[in-house]
């Protein structure tokens, strides 16, 4: 009895380990990230630990589902029949999508559902075509996920909530830029991708001039403050400065240099926009 409920165990647990790297958990933790900066930089006066659990867990299961109906761990996809990729990741969307249209607001949960069929379906499509066409859907994709942190607190989307997105945008595209040189074989490979080293330092500077636009005061209000606008002139600096490196050194070391300085800055951006929001 216990020999065969041993067998049966070990013999379910590749499966299990496929469907776990389906879910590819780096990418579901990167859009929680995402969506918790969208919310925390939306809050008004109070940080809204209900709203950020119940984002958390709705948007934990739209990110999951995404990356199951994406397919993008292709070794894992191909121990799985694709109709059982689609109900397991159809399943996970529907059930976010109650979740957060149910707790939290309808337009969260519309935001959470396009993002998914936009990550699981047509992203892998776009990508087909060339790697920056690629990395650009992913931009987008990113974009959206603080977009629906924002609307998880307010449920409304204003000018500072696109600016937010256009700002995550522009990070996470020469960012993913950076991520493929880093990749490479070897450095002499990094050396021949001289336009794509411009293209980083070309969407760096696209991403500070976009973090300093949300100071500026609109109609439906500004996003940033004093602590934003310290950081944004500190942390841009470094960014653009992290870029220029990369321009000139041309190798892996600091491809992934500069993927460490982007995910940084990118923090310390949302952490300053929620401290205007929440302290002053």
């Amino acid at each position: 009895m216990t020999s065969a409920f041993s067998k049966a165990r070990s013999s379910k647990a590749p499966l299990l380990r496929a469907y776990a790297a389906l879910i590819a958990p780096r990418a579901v933790l990167a859009a929680l990230l995402l969506g918790a900066g969208g919310l925390m930089a939306a809050a008004d006066g109070r940080l809204p630990l209900v709203k950020l659990a119940l984002l958390a867990l709705g948007g934990g299961l739209a990110a999951a589902g995404a990356s199951v109906l994406n397919g993008g761990a292709r070794r894992a996809a191909g121990r799985i029949a694709a109709a059982d990729r689609l109900i397991f990741g159809g399943g996970l969307v529907a059930w976010a999508v109650l979740v957060l249209g149910g707790a939290v607001n309808w337009l969260t949960a519309g935001l959470a559902l396009l993002g998914a069929l936009y990550y699981g379906f047509l992203h892998p499509l776009l990508g087909r075509h060339s790697p920056v066409i690629g990395i650009l859907s992913g931009g987008a994709a990113a974009g959206l996920a603080v977009l629906v942190g924002w609307a998880g607190a307010h449920a409304s989307l204003t000018l500072p909530a696109l600016g937010l997105s256009a700002l995550t945008f522009y990070w996470a595209v020469p960012r993913g830029l950076a991520r493929r040189l880093a990749g490479q074989r070897d450095d002499a490979a990094v050396r021949r991708e001289k336009a794509a080293r411009h293209q980083v330092l070309f969407y760096a500077l696209q991403m500070v001039i976009v973090a300093l636009l949300l100071l500026l005061p609109q109609n439906a209000g500004r996003a940033g403050g004093t602590f934003y606008l310290l950081a944004g002139l500190v942390l841009g600096g470094g960014f653009i400065a992290s870029a220029l490196w990369l321009l000139r050194a041309a190798d892996r070391a600091a491809a992934r240099r500069f993927c460490r300085t982007a995910d940084g800055c990118l923090c310390l951006m949302f952490l300053a926009l929620a401290a205007d929001r929440l302290l002053l």
